[in-house]
Formats: C-alpha cells, structure tokens, sequence
C-alpha cells in the first residue's frame, strides 16, 4: 500500500501535495510584506522633524 500521497498518483494528486520551498517562500514573503507594513506605519505615525 502506498505511504505518502506522491504515491498515490502522478497526475494532479502529486502537485497537491505542498511543497516546503514553496512554503518557505511564501512564509519569508510574508514575513518581508509585515516588516514593510509595520516601517511603513511606523514613518507615518512618527513623522521625524529635522
């Protein structure tokens, strides 16, 4: 019997399964978009006067 899903079939059951570059991807995107989200935010609320 088949173990994983990739098993299963080589059709589209195999790119269902997620691949973890790809998740790592999205989450370091992620994480990149929040920190430009809160500079942004945080050079809005500040407004530093030279």
């Amino acid at each position: 019997p088949p173990t994983r899903a990739t098993d299963v079939a080589d059709g589209d059951v195999a790119r269902t399964v997620v691949d973890p570059r790809l998740l790592l991807a999205a989450a370091l995107a992620a994480a990149v978009a929040l920190v430009a989200a809160t500079v942004a935010v945080l050079r809005a609320t500040t407004r530093p006067t030279r």
